[in-house]
C-alpha cells in the first residue's frame, strides 16, 4: 500500500452515549486538511453486532463514497460493546481504517466486560473478543493511541486531522443524543 496522502478525505465515525434505549447515534464526519466537508448521521445497536456494517452503509450511501481514502473510529468499539473489527471494516471498504483513543486501551478490561455482558451467549462473546484481537495493538502516535490496518508510517501524518475529525462527531452524537455536546476524545 502506497503511503498516505496528506489531503486524503478522511470519514470518522462516533457513536452517541450509551442509554437505556436498544439504539444510539452514530455520526460521521468528513473531513480534509482542515476543512469539515460533509456530516453524516445513522444509528447504531448499543452493545450490539452491527457496527461494522452501519459504518460502510452509512459511507456507501453518500455523495463521499469514493472520495475517502481512511476511515477513523473513537475506539474498537461504538456504542458500548459494539465492537467493529478493523481489519475486516478495511477489507470491506477498500480502504485503511483506523482507531484513534486518547487513553491507553484496556484490552483486559474490554474482553472481560464483553463476557460479564455475554455471560448466557459464550458464542457473540467469542465473536466480540475475535473481532477485538484483530484489531492488532494499539502504537502510541503523538498524543494518542492507534490501531490500524495501515502501518504506523503510513498513517502518523494523519492521525491528529483523524482525531480533530473524531471530536468534532462525538459533539455531534452527544449533542443529538442528549441536547448538548460534552466531554472530548
Amino acid at each position: 500500500m502506497a503511503l498516505l496522502k496528506d489531503g486524503i478525505r478522511i470519514a470518522s465515525f462516533c457513536s452517541g452515549p450509551v442509554s437505556e434505549r436498544k439504539r444510539t447515534a452514530l455520526f460521521c464526519i468528513i473531513t480534509r486538511k482542515d476543512t469539515v466537508e460533509g456530516m453524516l448521521s445513522s444509528d447504531v445497536e448499543i452493545d450490539g453486532f452491527d457496527g461494522e456494517k452501519k459504518i460502510l452503509h452509512t459511507l456507501r450511501r453518500s455523495r463521499f463514497a469514493s472520495q475517502v481514502g481512511l476511515i477513523a473510529l473513537n475506539g474498537v468499539a461504538l456504542a458500548g460493546l459494539n465492537v467493529v473489527d478493523i481489519a475486516k471494516l478495511s477489507k470491506s471498504a477498500g480502504i485503511p481504517a483506523v482507531a484513534v483513543t486518547r487513553k491507553a486501551p484496556g484490552r483486559s478490561m474490554m474482553e472481560a466486560a464483553i463476557r460479564k455482558h455475554c455471560k448466557g451467549d459464550v458464542k457473540a462473546a467469542e465473536a466480540k473478543i475475535m473481532a477485538l484481537r484483530s484489531a492488532g495493538t494499539f502504537h502510541r502516535v503523538g498524543g494518542f493511541y492507534v490501531c490500524s490496518s495501515a502501518s504506523a508510517s503510513e498513517i502518523k501524518h494523519l492521525v491528529a486531522p483523524a482525531a480533530a475529525g473524531l471530536r468534532i462527531a462525538h459533539m455531534a452524537a452527544r449533542a443529538c443524543s442528549t441536547g448538548e455536546s460534552a466531554g472530548r476524545l
